[in-house]
């Protein structure tokens, strides 16, 4: 081939190139996004006045592409979807991001909800004494939702909520109050929580409020199954001294759990990593309504699930 051959065939293919860069920009670019709300609840913001307090505002679909940030016109396989999920989660606290999907090669969908009060934490040491006493609510991530002082009454509304117990052992990675709208300050109990919430509701199959043992069935449990049974969350150190909290992520730590499982309250004491915690949730959780169904008068009230010499997991009772 001659050398103005090859001169005009690289032209060609380089117009061939340019001209599809061109299209790929044109065509599957950004243009169009929609929101859509999850549940039957408004959006909401929390606006601080100039006196401090704070007041719940709508939030309209524009609002949350906004703060979004993603531009019409960039390329759609270009987008920094987490980034944007940030950004929402950052500027509206109290919205929780459960999606951002491609529906074409020139739409988005951003899937939202309003968080949901899960959780509850009394941050002071001694509980429930004529010494005024605050409490915080939060959702499954640990984000603060609402909280206030208390005297010797437990407030009415904590009824139905999980309460979460940091142990003595780990009382130094406490904090004194959260405020609205902001997370509780240490990301590794963050990390347990929102892990052993998930886990429930993704491993545990639950029938007219009632845990059962069908691994043939699709797990189907929801928030309301997890407050409706799970009554507090205790978090321990497996260390007898203190360690860095953050190494409990990688390491093992203990929760014990208070429930009332088809009627009967019971203990489920858990030494766990966390890479094991959605299987050991689930195996705990289908032992005990194994047991129910086979010994309908069965008095065990304590389950324990742990590790073997060979550090293979096992429930004892």
């Amino acid at each position: 081939m001659s050398k103005k051959s090859l001169i005009i065939l690289s032209s060609i293919l380089l117009s061939v190139i340019t001209l599809i860069i061109v299209l790929f920009g044109v065509v599957f670019c950004l243009r169009r996004q929609y929101v859509t709300v999850l549940g039957d609840q408004p959006i909401v913001s929390l606006i601080k006045n100039d006196a401090g307090q704070t007041t719940k505002q709508n939030l309209s679909g524009e609002d949350i592409i906004k703060a979004a940030g993603l531009k019409n016109g960039k390329p759609i396989f270009m987008l920094d979807k987490q980034k944007a999920i940030n950004n929402i989660q950052s500027r509206y606290p109290m919205v929780k991001v459960v999606q951002i999907k491609t529906k074409s090669v020139i739409s988005v969908e951003i899937i939202v909800r309003p968080r949901q009060e899960t959780y509850y934490i009394l941050t002071e040491d001694e509980k429930y004494t004529v010494t005024a006493q605050r409490y915080c609510i939060m959702d499954e991530e640990l984000m603060a939702m609402d909280g206030e002082l208390c005297t010797d009454q437990k407030p009415e509304r904590l009824n139905g909520l999980v309460e979460l117990i940091i142990d003595d052992s780990l009382k130094d990675q406490q904090q004194s109050s959260t405020d609205t709208g902001e997370y509780f300050a240490q990301p590794a109990i963050r990390s347990i929580t929102s892990n052993l919430y998930n886990s429930f509701c993704s491993t545990v199959v639950v029938e007219d409020g009632k845990v059962v043992a069908d691994k043939t069935k699709t797990p189907n449990a929801t928030r309301q199954d997890f407050i409706s049974i799970v009554k507090s969350v205790t978090l321990k150190s497996p260390k007898t001294d203190h360690q860095e909290l953050n190494t409990l992520v990688k390491d093992e730590i203990n929760l014990s759990l208070a429930v009332n499982l088809n009627g009967k309250d019971i203990t489920i004491n858990i030494k766990v990593a966390q890479k094991d915690l959605q299987y050991k949730v689930n195996l705990c959780f289908n032992t005990i309504a194994n047991y129910f169904e086979s010994n309908p008068e069965g008095t065990i009230t304590t389950f324990n699930c742990g590790y073997d010499d060979q550090h293979n997991i096992k429930i004892t009772y």
